[in-house]
């Protein structure tokens, strides 16, 4: 180490002293990417976020950003669709529609998707709450843009002026211990794109360096208060079974299943992002790349050493480099740079090393920044999470005050300075502009960026698959569309729980779409004064859930008082039972739904006299005498020994009035709720409309669904 610090130009410096070169505004468009795949985070284990994040909010860690599901935090998908089985998410701001249950997707509601990284267009790099929060409130030159996720792809990487790699997400807010104070700034981590064989898979990003491309590989440093940063960052993708969430090509399912877990620690990430840095800057008179930087193993470059012989730890702010200077009232002024915990970097220069940011100290050789140039464009190395807006705004307002009692400037001023804007206004706008690259506008494809909102309707970057219409007919929406559209969406539940399979998503030209069958729908008419039971047809060719939309009474169940029936016409509304008590029938009786004839008697007591008895419904006597000369013999009709089964014990059953041997089960006519629902079982011959079980024909009746006895004991 020291004999390359002896090759070292040297970066000591002075301090900042407030007269360095400033933008009058640093808010921009510059675009930038990230280059490779991010760190795995379950949906489950994420922090939920505001979508439109107000200054400082973030330094409330009880606020109502954390609290999950709250209407106001970024999602995907339509909330008034988020329901749990007992109340209603949001009373008061949505409008249930309990008829959801019976639309083609039944209780597959597809729920809104609430996110920061892990969201339905694909894992980010960059919680999107964190970088509006950075351009929103606190003047960010930079705009990410990328693909559909924010990364940096083969086709879309010369839309960019800038693409980074390495630790480079953090979260929204105070969400973990040391993020109070700016020390270990990321969250995240992306890594290159895998090499492939002598690493020929970085050459199309090496050939974009060279056409003027500028890469910003981020480390972390390897000390700070409470250790090393750069163990808090490692890597970790699963297996295939993730992979799926992009529905990502029609060979997917074969693909993505073979592949395994990776997991990277944090000493693996720094050694992969120095090689990726020296292949990336290689020029063409090179044969092979060299090392033109290392990772100083000397002591944070914030830290000082005070009268006592203590350490202390400060963030500091330094110059650029000459001859990184920027012209100003006919001077030439160094831009600031302001830094926390950042390991020293050791410029190799004889392989191109240059320093580009000095040292806290001046007494360091050390740089904070270093790059390297390579044909029009150049990488650039520095391993502080923390210099750029997207950790410093995420920091509480009260550590940048306390930092304003040892400055000239307020906690907000240092909190602004903290982001670097100017630097990284430079960087895009100034830094190599004499080699004239200019990103290209046109064939970038689609942006995360530009689509983040929680539309889900004509949104490019949700994964859409196969939709069976009711009608049998086949689109390619994503899953909440296809709700919306009353149809069966066909993509992988991995991609959104509310799929039918396993593997990627499907095109209609995968698919058989059946349609789903329409009935007869019947509306019982009220009759509050009694009287028979009249039906009106709402619809003689219509879905289920058009009766249940129909309907004039719908309760939170998702029962209605519509009767659908599959199949038939509207007169099997005019087959409906008349009566259901004998107050339906006036002077008559209700007997198996119709109004009859009252009988005379139902029992002996209707008979009144101890000699007349009920028999079939008509009084008569009880007893018959016959004389003879000899003999008298009495016939009694005799008492009615049961009125059902259970009358009669385990062993016999109930044939008219009299306990006799059981006959064999049989299949009964459906008598609609004759049984309370919790009493039908699943076996159903034959089965019922659309395979449902019994249990639904108690809740939706129709007279040809027909089940087993509650008490039968399936083979």
């Amino acid at each position: 180490m020291n004999t390359h610090r002896l090759c070292c130009c040297g970066c000591g410096n002075k301090p900042c002293v407030g007269d360095e070169f400033r933008y009058p505004s640093t808010s921009g468009s510059c675009a930038i990417c990230a280059l490779g795949e991010t760190s795995y985070s379950a949906i489950e284990s994420e922090v939920p976020a505001p979508s439109f994040p107000q200054k400082e909010q973030g330094s409330d860690p009880g606020g109502d950003w954390i609290t999950g599901r709250h209407p106001e935090n970024l999602s995907t998908g339509n909330i008034c669709w988020e329901t749990n089985p007992t109340e209603y998410s949001y009373p008061g701001e949505c409008d249930q529609d309990y008829c959801w249950p019976h639309w083609p997707m039944g209780n597959k509601i597809p729920k809104p998707w609430y996110y920061q990284y892990s969201s339905p267009q694909g894992h980010l790099p960059w919680s999107p709450q964190v970088f509006k929060d950075w351009i929103d409130n606190w003047e960010s030159p930079l705009v990410p843009k990328g693909d559909c996720s924010m990364h940096c792809t083969e086709e879309n990487i010369g839309c960019h002026s800038l693409a980074f790699v390495g630790a480079v997400g953090r979260d929204y807010g105070v969400s973990n211990f040391g993020d109070e104070m700016p020390v270990c700034g990321a969250d995240k981590v992306t890594v290159p794109p895998e090499g492939g064989e002598n690493n020929q898979n970085w050459e199309w990003i090496r050939n974009w360096v060279k056409s003027g491309g500028k890469l910003v590989i981020m480390g972390e440093a390897k000390d700070s208060l409470f250790g090393s940063c750069m163990n808090r960052v490692g890597f970790f993708r699963p297996g295939g079974w993730y992979d799926l969430r992009d529905c990502s090509g029609p060979d997917c399912p074969e693909n993505s299943f073979s592949e395994s877990s990776i997991s990277l620690s944090g000493n693996q990430i720094t050694e992969l992002l120095l090689d990726f840095a020296y292949y990336a800057a290689r020029n063409d008179d090179e044969e092979e790349p060299t090392e033109w930087v290392q990772v100083s193993d000397e002591p944070p470059i914030n830290q000082f050493e005070n009268d006592n012989d203590l350490f202390l730890y400060q963030s500091c702010c330094q110059k650029t480099k000459t001859p990184f200077k920027m012209e100003d009232d006919g001077d030439n002024k160094s831009l600031p740079f302001h830094c926390s915990y950042s390991s020293g970097l050791i410029p190799m220069s004889q392989h191109g090393g240059k320093p580009l940011v000095g040292h806290c100290n001046s007494e360091e050789k050390t740089c904070t920044v270093v790059y390297k140039k390579n044909g029009a464009g150049a990488v650039v190395v520095v391993f502080d999470s923390d210099v750029w807006g997207i950790s410093a705004t995420q920091t509480p307002i009260w550590w940048w005050e306390q930092e304003a009692q040892l400055s000239d400037l307020s906690g907000d001023e240092l909190k602004l300075r903290a982001c670097n804007n100017d630097f990284w206004k430079f960087m895009c706008e100034d830094f190599l502009s004499e080699e004239g690259y200019i990103p290209q506008t046109t064939g970038c494809g689609t942006s995360y960026w530009d689509t983040m909102g929680s539309d889900y309707t004509n949104n490019t970057c949700l994964p859409t698959s196969a939709c069976c219409l009711p009608d049998g007919s086949c689109t390619e929406l994503n899953a909440w569309e296809c709700f919306e559209e009353k149809g069966r969406w066909k993509g992988s539940y991995a991609t959104h729980p509310s799929g039918e399979t396993t593997g990627c998503c499907r095109t209609c030209n995968d698919v058989v779409c059946d349609p789903i069958p329409t009935g007869a729908c019947c509306e019982r008419n009220p009759n509050p004064s009694g009287g028979k039971i009249t039906y009106t047809c709402l619809g003689g060719d219509v879905y289920n859930f058009e009766c249940c939309s129909a309907s004039s009474e719908v309760n939170e169940n998702g029962s209605f008082s519509g009767l659908w029936f599959n199949g038939q016409d509207c007169s099997v509304c005019d087959e409906q039972p008349e009566c259901e008590s004998d107050s339906n029938c006036g002077d008559q009786c209700c007997e198996s739904g119709e109004c009859v004839d009252c009988p005379e008697c139902q029992n002996d007591e209707d008979c009144g006299g101890e000699n007349s008895c009920c028999q079939d419904g008509e009084c008569g006597d009880c007893t018959t005498t016959t004389t003879t000369t000899t003999t008298t013999t009495t016939t009694t009709t005799p008492e009615p020994e049961c009125t059902e089964d259970s009358d009669c014990g385990e062993e016999l059953c109930c044939v008219d009035s009299m306990c006799e041997d059981c006959d064999d089960p049989v299949t009964t006519t459906w008598n609609p709720c004759a049984e309370p629902a919790e009493s039908c079982l699943e076996w159903c011959d034959p089965p019922c409309p659309q395979g449902e079980c019994c249990i639904l024909c108690c809740q939706y009746p129709n007279p040809d669904c027909t089940c087993f006895p509650w008490n039968f004991d399936p083979p």
